[in-house]
């Protein structure tokens, strides 16, 4: 079944049965044969599931605080793992992006590939192994939930919080354009659109271009991100390139990065024009006309 709710079943038991299905396929992820495609994966369910427990946060806080720590620490035990093959691609776009300079800029890539002697392959199969048994656990954990009748106000409330924050996150992005305050944006961009597939049955048509151009935008803070993370290993490790090397490459990524954060700026002004109490009160008539086709 599919990462949303269903017309023809109560939003409790959607969430439940997302909650469990989000867990399960989780442990199957994570012990996939391909390491790197099945880390990828299950850093996913991590963050679909974290989503879903910021929507449930404001009426079940217990719960949305154990299982947002839970899959936090299943999801950063495992990126270790995966955020090298990730630099390392963004740095292979930098160079392919970088027209004339791309060959001086190529001999940098050494620098990417020193291995840190503690990512061993014994303790990522440590990982997996109890990643694997911690969703397990929480999957049955949650096949008995009863998280409430079919109410907005299991998810209202959620949702204006994750739209506020990520609006939030916008503005303080550019007028602290930082990498890490760009990072937090993604991360919030990231929680909106999972919830928004989520709801996105409230109002195909509307929600499914949403989901898409937020979709775009969290690629573009991605590569940010990675470029910005490429940024950081290279100029603290890469002085005995020579400081012209180091000139040349630190011009191309900020001209990559002011590439990246205009398209960023350009969606994000259209995504977030609207403010979080129209927003809200918008997403409610959505389910107040799907309830009332219900009957």
């Amino acid at each position: 079944m599919s990462f949303e709710l269903r017309i023809d079943e109560s939003l409790g038991a959607a969430l439940r049965r997302c909650l469990v299905e989000q867990t399960e396929r989780l442990a199957a992820d994570v012990e996939g044969d391909e390491r790197g495609e099945a880390i990828h994966k299950a850093r996913k369910r991590c963050k679909r599931l974290r989503a879903v427990f910021r929507l449930l946060r404001p009426i079940h806080p217990d719960l949305a605080r154990g299982g947002n720590a839970l899959f936090r620490e299943i999801g950063r035990g495992l990126s270790a793992f995966r955020d090298v093959d990730a630099t390392r691609a963004a740095f292979r776009r930098l160079v392919a992006d970088a027209g004339e300079h791309g060959g001086v800029l190529g001999q940098l890539e050494g620098i990417l590939h020193k291995e840190d002697p503690a990512l061993t392959p014994e303790l990522l199969t440590e990982r997996i192994a109890s990643s694997a048994r911690q969703a397990r656990e929480a999957a049955q954990q949650y096949q008995k939930l009863d998280l409430g009748k079919n109410s907005f106000s299991l998810f209202g409330d959620g949702l204006l919080i994750t739209y506020k924050k990520a609006r939030a996150a916008m503005r303080s992005a550019y007028d602290d354009p930082h990498p890490e305050t760009f990072h937090e944006w993604r991360k919030r961009v990231k929680d909106l659109t999972n919830q928004i597939q989520f709801l996105a049955p409230l109002w195909p048509e509307i929600f499914g271009g949403l989901r898409k151009e937020l979709d775009a935008l969290g690629d573009i803070l991605g590569d940010d991100h990675d470029l910005s993370v490429v940024r950081s290993i290279v100029l603290t490790d890469g002085e005995a390139y020579g400081s012209e090397v180091i000139e040349l490459f630190t011009d191309e990524v900020d001209r990559q990065l002011g590439g990246f954060r205009r398209q960023a700026r350009a969606l994000g002004a259209r995504l977030f024009a609207e403010r979080s109490e129209n927003f809200i009160r918008r997403v409610h008539a959505y389910w107040e006309a799907l309830e009332e086709g219900r009957k």
